[in-house]
C-alpha cells in the first residue's frame, strides 16, 4: 500500500489477473477523463432513475483491459491480460497524478 491507493489481487488465472483498488479519494469525472485514453469508456447513468443509485463506468480495450467501478465510490477493478501487464503500471501512475491534483 502507498499513500494513494491499496491494491489487492483477487483473481489470477492463466490468461489474466484482476486487481481491486481502494482509493484515497472518490472517483470523479476527472479520473474518467484521464483513463479514457486507455480504451472505450461507457457510463451507466443509474442516478437518473433513482436518487439513491450511483452511476457506474466500464472502460474496455478489446480483450486486453477492463476497468470497472462506481462514480463517487472509492473502489474499482482492473482486469488485464497477462501479456500486457505494463498497462497496469501506467494506469497506477495516472491514479497517482489524479489523486495529487
Amino acid at each position: 500500500m502507498n499513500n494513494y491507493f491499496e491494491v489487492k489481487q483477487i483473481k489470477n488465472c492463466r490468461q489474466f489477473i484482476r486487481n481491486c483498488y481502494t482509493l484515497s479519494k472518490p472517483i470523479d469525472k476527472n479520473l474518467l477523463n484521464q483513463l479514457e485514453n486507455y480504451g472505450y469508456l461507457e457510463i451507466q447513468n443509474f442516478s437518473s432513475f433513482s436518487a439513491l443509485a450511483k452511476d457506474s463506468f466500464k472502460l474496455k480495450l478489446e480483450d486486453i483491459l477492463e476497468v470497472t467501478g462506481v462514480i463517487d465510490g472509492n473502489q474499482f477493478f482492473i482486469t488485464i491480460a497477462k501479456t500486457d501487464l505494463n498497462l497496469v503500471e501506467r494506469i497506477e501512475q495516472e491514479l497517482i497524478i489524479w489523486i495529487k491534483s
